[in-house]
């Protein structure tokens, strides 16, 4: 297979979240996969932070759009019964994971290995639900960045 890194960018809201809060509502890993209905393995994370908030994430991974649950930004996460049967699993970053630097830090999660198949595209799916209070200065202070290898 081969390797690839796809990122996506947050639009966060720079009003305080709460614990469960989803940060930048439903996410879309394009072409996450080779082809549609393809396979991979998630091998790491990176959650780039540009506030150093160093907040704890769980991020939940769907191999299929989900759509009947509540994924918007600032808003408690529910996940629906329905959706549920989507989930490739979660990836929790925590405060541990970060590395801060001046202004800014970045949270790395290595050894993930969460093996996928997308369904009816090449996208994965994705929400960020913070365990924490953060309160970014901007609406682009976060990136995530998943390394995958494609079958």
């Amino acid at each position: 297979g081969q390797k690839r890194t796809v990122s996506v960018s947050l639009t966060v809201d720079t009003d305080a979240y709460t614990v469960n809060d989803i940060v930048g509502g439903k996410l879309t890993l394009t072409s996450a996969a080779r082809t549609s209905g393809g396979a991979g393995v998630i091998l790491g994370v990176a959650l780039v932070d540009m506030s150093m908030q160093d907040a704890e994430y769980d991020i939940i991974i769907f191999e299929q759009d989900p759509t009947n649950g509540t994924y918007t930004d600032d808003a408690a996460i529910d996940v629906d019964d329905t959706d549920a049967d989507f989930l490739v699993g979660v990836i929790t970053v925590s405060p541990g994971h970060y590395t801060d630097f001046t202004d800014n830090s970045v949270a790395t999660v290595n050894n993930v290995n969460l093996p996928f198949t997308a369904v009816g595209s090449a996208n994965l799916y994705a929400v960020a639900v913070t365990r924490g209070t953060p309160t970014y200065a901007a609406a682009t202070d976060l990136q995530l960045r998943f390394k995958i290898a494609q079958d």
